[in-house]
């Protein structure tokens, strides 16, 4: 609910604050993964702009990039919508991949 009443670029920032950060870092080492790095990014999605949370990992030496995009106005609901690629960073053109109905 706190998400919700947050704008788009708020809720990023927020997961970047110094204690969710330190939780996504020891989630991601659990996991076997290493994070190089961590930052808001703002992207195109759906023809509009969006802010983004992206993460650089590495893992058994192989570069891994996440993008995540929040969504929390979605009614009753929240949505975290993350695009994965492996060793290059095709993660903008995954973007691209959607479209509008």
């Amino acid at each position: 609910m706190a998400y919700a009443l947050m704008s788009e670029e708020d809720a990023i920032d927020l997961l970047l604050a110094d204690d969710t950060a330190a939780m996504l870092r020891e989630s991601y080492a659990a996991a076997g993964m290493t994070v190089a790095r961590m930052e808001k990014v703002e992207v195109t999605f759906l023809g509009e702009p969006h802010y983004a949370l992206m993460t650089q990992l590495s893992m058994q030496d192989v570069n891994i990039y996440n993008l995540q995009l929040c969504f929390y106005q979605c009614g009753s609901y929240g949505v975290t919508i993350t695009l994965g690629s492996y060793i290059e960073d095709k993660t903008e053109s995954l973007l691209e991949l959607f479209y509008k109905l």
